[in-house]
């Protein structure tokens, strides 16, 4: 729909002109990516069984496929990865990316891409938890939402679990900010046993803390960043007083920054991770 209302077209995806000019050589034939795109498309809309699809089909004989609104409801998570990585690289490509916070299309390409190889495994009862994926995710340094710090994207595995995990609670967050992924990764990840190994999935030690949190991951970024304090207090409001949590008992060894960050957060009785030497994981009885 947002590309519909960009280019003022409901059938954009019909528009050749909209996509990149790709072709291969096949048993001597020039191949079109955009050609073998559209035939996939209008083959995954005429095996729709969708109510909505059956209804255009009944009423309309033009155009002969449905709007887009329609049909990218119904073609695969692959076939619309493919979709997204052909659009000429434009400003109405770079606005979808900007939707999701992310400032390079290359990343939300990079990440369709990747997520259409998890959800194949998953839905073909492939082993995931410790498999090296054949692609390499791209993990933002300067996405418009909260995610991973740049040292744990500097020590991140992208074609581990985790990596894939995290790109996914981010759009998630967005999409559906009250959603339940953290809760069930936790509950998954604690039924899994003593065979299922989080390193081999490449979490990190404080993964909780971090970009598959999410309150956590908001007091993780605001409590190491200390060159900035009124960064920290607009973070602060903005962000963290809404979700109303607690503070957690701090230790008496304190230096002057420690007290200054303190301060600021007892004001708003907010909890803090045990990340920082300052502050204990046990709360007052």
């Amino acid at each position: 729909q947002t590309y519909s209302e960009l280019t003022n077209n409901s059938h954009w995806y019909e528009d050749e002109s909209l996509f990149k000019d790709n072709k291969r050589i096949i048993n001597g034939e020039e191949i079109f990516a955009y050609n073998t795109l559209l035939d996939d498309i209008i083959h995954e809309v005429n095996r729709s069984n969708e109510d909505f699809i059956k209804h255009y089909k009944s009423k309309y004989s033009h155009p002969k496929t449905p709007p887009a609104w329609m049909t990218l409801e119904v073609i695969s998570f692959g076939t619309l990865s493919r979709l997204y990585e052909l659009l000429c690289k434009d400003d109405n490509k770079k606005s979808v990316a900007k939707l999701l916070g992310l400032n390079k299309v290359d990343i939300l390409e990079n990440w369709m891409h990747a997520l259409s190889n998890l959800r194949n495994c998953c839905a073909h009862h492939s082993r995931v938890w410790n498999r090296r994926f054949i692609v390499n995710v791209l993990l933002p340094t300067n996405a418009d939402r909260l995610f991973l710090d740049r040292d744990t994207i500097a020590k991140t595995k992208r074609n581990k679990l985790f990596a894939y995990l995290c790109c996914i609670k981010y759009i998630l967050d967005i999409i559906s900010p009250n959603n339940d992924f953290h809760k069930n990764l936790k509950n998954l990840i604690s039924e899994g046993g003593k065979l299922l190994s989080l390193k081999d999935m490449g979490f990190p030690d404080n993964w909780n803390y971090l970009g598959v949190g999410e309150a956590n991951a908001i007091t993780h970024k605001l409590h190491t960043s200390s060159e900035n304090r009124r960064k920290q207090e607009r973070l602060f409001e903005k962000e963290i007083l809404p979700l109303g949590l607690k503070i957690k008992e701090y230790e008496p060894e304190k230096n002057e920054e420690q007290i200054t960050e303190n301060q600021l957060f007892a004001t708003h009785n907010l909890e803090v991770p045990g990340s920082s030497p300052g502050w204990s994981t046990n709360k007052k009885g």
